[in-house]
């Protein structure tokens, strides 16, 4: 069985957020580039875990657990990637 935050009471789809986010800053709800700033800001996530990881390498990262960030890089890329695949489609 997979959860999503979507599953508890209270919390909006991404669809409902879109629309709200939409709403209050008065444009169109369409918005067609999404999937390229979701997959940018993925992408900028992934860059981001690489330079902590690469800080624990150094000896110089200022987070205890900076070693995990290693870990994170290829899945943000990935998901990244298979996002910004998804709007050639």
């Amino acid at each position: 069985m997979t959860s999503s935050l979507s599953d508890n009471a209270g919390v909006p789809t991404p669809g409902d957020l879109i629309s709200i986010y939409c709403r209050c800053r008065g444009i169109p709800s369409s918005l067609p580039q999404l999937n390229f700033y979701l997959a940018l800001s993925v992408f900028k996530m992934a860059g981001i875990a690489q330079g902590i990881y690469v800080r624990h390498l150094l000896c110089n990262a200022s987070a205890p657990n900076a070693a995990q960030f290693g870990q994170s890089v290829e899945p943000l890329a990935q998901v990244g990637l298979q996002i910004a695949q998804s709007f050639h489609a």
